[in-house]
């Protein structure tokens, strides 16, 4: 019996080897042109027709309310009790501390770290009835897990930071619930998710200060992010303002610049306000923009390259922070994480996991390009459209895993990217097409409310 090459057998073998893959753009089946809005919208019939009118968005925004995904911190007193807070508290720090992390240094967080985090939460002196209080956000933030900026990974390579929940944008309203032993962490509840925020960057406030401040003409962000200064020279520079931010209009004053008033934080702690601007070309709309395929087609656009960040990491967003972004400039409330979000809005088709990938193809048709979203529990598109018989979309992305020969290999993406749906064909997961269960369109189900 003849013997392998033991040459032969090693380069064999580093064949079958799987390998991190960079990814080049565009991808297979795109080609420049389809990165672009202007391809998809002159597809479209009529892109400059509004879809819903304010008192629509605002009927979707209710209904999105009402499966208890989407939380309106100002709707009205609200009453928690403290057991319910407690019992939340210590389930997570006890679920966290079961995943065996790694901090920064690639060392597991010690049983000293973990005593910190429990004396620091102080969940001993959470009231048994707690009447929350109002604060706003002074700038964006990264809402924690817990009250700590430790980075937390699940492996000594380069991952995620699990202690972060999710990023809030400046100038947000919040519910207060609790605060750290030395009153240097808030515990707080936002639309979207609740967590640790730093209190610094906190103003508190009553109730109707802070709805009286929303409910005033405002701009919104169409950039994927602007400059906001502190003088009408345009040199103090304050902080960038990403998508999606509302921002209150100051005095009308002619020349280089836009006035806008903007929140601050008293000496006392309590919420005050300074007036502060805007370039006068900048990238904003005042009031939301109208709810027209053209509209969200360029504003999903405008995220294209954007990179991936999971829960906001490193000022970046993740899938379903890249959904929300997109439909907060037109007023509408998504939900946080992509299995929520794909359970707003009306449902067009739901596959199961035997579907056949024809039946998936033939029923996409249906589809509404722009305001179509779609993916399964964990991942969420944005809906393009359909050329040369794929469909297509634009999403935020970190990998996809390829196959090669008995192996696979990871297409390292990090960013949001067109793509078509047979993008993961023949991987063990299979294509994007293939793990479809979800597609909504971000319409209210009571069409007669517009």
């Amino acid at each position: 019996m003849r013997r392998l090459s033991p040459y032969l057998l090693l380069l064999f073998l580093s064949g079958c080897a799987p390998r991190f893959i960079y990814y080049t753009s565009p991808l297979p089946g795109v080609t420049s042109v389809l990165e672009t809005p202007e391809f998809w919208i002159e597809k479209l019939p009529h892109p400059d027709s509004v879809l819903l009118s304010g008192r629509g968005i605002r009927a979707l925004n209710r209904e999105t309310a009402e499966r208890g995904t989407y939380f309106d911190v100002l709707e009205k007193d609200t009453i928690i009790y403290g057991g319910d807070l407690k019992d939340a508290l210590y389930k997570q720090l006890r679920r966290i501390k079961s995943k065996n992390r790694v901090s920064h240094t690639g060392l597991p967080l010690s049983q000293s770290f973990w005593r910190e985090i429990e004396e620091k939460m102080d969940l001993g002196n959470i009231a048994d009835t707690i009447s929350p209080s109002y604060g706003i956000t002074l700038k964006g933030l990264h809402l924690r897990a817990l009250p700590t900026n430790e980075v937390a990974v699940s492996s000594r390579s380069c991952e995620f930071d699990k202690f972060q929940v999710t990023s809030v944008r400046p100038f947000e309203p919040v519910l207060i619930l609790h605060r750290s032993r030395e009153k240097d962490w808030l515990y707080v509840k936002c639309s979207i998710a609740e967590g640790w925020v730093a209190a610094e960057d906190i103003a508190r406030c009553m109730r109707d200060t802070v709805a009286s401040f929303l409910d005033t003409p405002f701009v919104v962000v169409t950039a994927q992010e602007i400059a906001l200064y502190g003088d009408r020279d345009l040199e103090e520079f304050l902080m960038w303002l990403p998508m999606g931010t509302r921002v209150k209009l100051g005095e009308i004053h002619s020349g280089e610049t836009i006035s806008v008033i903007m929140p601050i934080k008293g000496i006392d702690g309590k919420l005050g306000f300074r007036e502060a601007f805007l370039l006068n070309n900048a990238d904003v709309h005042l009031g939301y923009l109208p709810y027209t395929q053209r509209n969200i087609i360029n504003q999903a656009f405008r995220l294209l390259s954007f990179p991936y960040g999971r829960g906001g990491t490193w000022n970046a967003d993740d899938c379903s922070g890249t959904i929300l972004r997109i439909f907060s400039c037109f007023g509408i409330n998504l939900p946080r994480n992509s299995r929520e979000q794909l359970g707003a809005g009306l449902r067009l088709t739901s596959f199961g996991k035997n579907t056949k990938t024809k039946e998936r193809t033939r029923a996409l048709y249906r589809a509404v390009p722009g305001i179509t979203i779609l993916g399964w529990p964990g991942h969420i598109m944005f809906y393009l459209g359909e050329y040369a018989g794929r469909h297509y979309c634009l999403q935020n992305i970190w990998g996809m895993k390829k196959r090669r020969w008995f192996t696979e290999d990871f297409l390292y993406i990090g960013k949001t990217v067109v793509s078509d749906l047979s993008l993961g064909r023949g991987s063990r997961r299979g294509s994007l097409l293939e793990r479809l269960t979800k597609v909504r369109v971000v319409l209210p189900i009571n069409m007669s409310s517009e």
